[in-house]
């Protein structure tokens, strides 16, 4: 709690910005690098709610919000350790400065905002080394998200917040290493399940920090509900709940064209189209 305070004082001592002109847009990035930043009070990425005059967002697992005050364009936490009542950190100007500098330092340099974990539940938790980014659930099996890439690149964008194309074409070898499935009584299912979550993924204008970039993950899903009926199974099949561990490695590489390569998917960030490969053709999904 004390050195949360202390950063923020000893940095915004040094900083100078520019005034920001679209203070719905500021708070959208305040939150997200403050979740990078600080996840030790904001862990997990959350909807941003509106309760006028603030912007904000609730962190169930520590008790927290952080809100922007669109009135005074200022800065604020409540509930957890920060107490009942509404704590002023700083203008808006200020913090967005502050965030980026410490995004800058250490293992949360600007790749620590690499990943979009918008669809991504709480309890993953990510840390940033040079090139590699490491998430995990931390022994958890979590519902499996609508968005199974646990580390879907995120797309540059302009100062307005508009993605831009970049004419990267990336290329992501995913690796399973490990995958144990539990309260699925098939023989052979977790060799079948390791098999086919091995997979290339194809991303078109990617942004230019994940080229080269390695993604190591050790997570565990509950994929209860993504089987359907469980009266259709032969009894003693399934013991609910159905987890999936697996340990996983993906390597992203810089290509020609995606659609000139063997990748499972193609996502293009800039247009969000999606395709598919089907027996070798790519057909659009998306």
């Amino acid at each position: 709690m004390k050195l949360f305070f202390t950063l923020i004082a000893i940095s915004l001592t040094f900083i100078v910005q520019p005034v920001q002109a679209d203070l719905v847009s500021d708070s959208e990035q305040i939150m997200n690098d403050a979740q990078q930043v600080y996840p030790q009070f904001f862990p997990s990425n959350q909807n941003t709610l509106v309760f006028a005059p603030y912007r904000y967002r609730f962190y169930s697992s520590t008790g927290i919000y952080l809100g922007i005050n669109q009135n005074d364009s200022g800065v604020y936490v409540q509930g957890g350790s920060f107490g009942n009542s509404p704590v002023y950190i700083n203008n808006t100007v200020n913090v967005i400065a502050l965030l980026k500098s410490q995004m800058g330092n250490g293992s949360s340099d600007s790749r620590s905002a690499i990943c979009d974990t918008r669809d991504i539940p709480t309890g993953f938790s990510y840390r940033h080394e040079g090139n590699t980014t490491y998430v995990t659930t931390n022994g958890q099996c979590l519902v499996l998200p609508k968005n199974s890439n646990a580390c879907k690149p995120k797309a540059e964008t302009n100062n307005s917040g508009t993605p831009i194309a970049t004419g990267i074409h990336l290329l992501s070898d995913v690796t399973v290493n490990n995958i144990e499935v539990t309260g699925f009584n098939v023989s052979g299912f977790d060799s079948l399940a390791k098999g086919v979550t091995n997979q290339k993924i194809c991303i078109i204008h990617a942004p230019t920090i994940f080229t080269n970039h390695t993604v190591i993950s050790d997570i565990c899903l509950d994929i209860t509900n993504q089987l359907g009926d469980l009266s259709l199974f032969p009894a003693g099949t399934i013991t609910p709940p159905v987890t999936a561990r697996s340990e996983t490695t993906a390597v992203s590489v810089k290509v020609d064209d995606c659609f000139n390569t063997d990748a499972s998917t193609i996502t293009n960030l800039v247009t969000e189209e999606v395709w598919t490969n089907q027996n070798g053709s790519f057909v659009k999904v998306k």
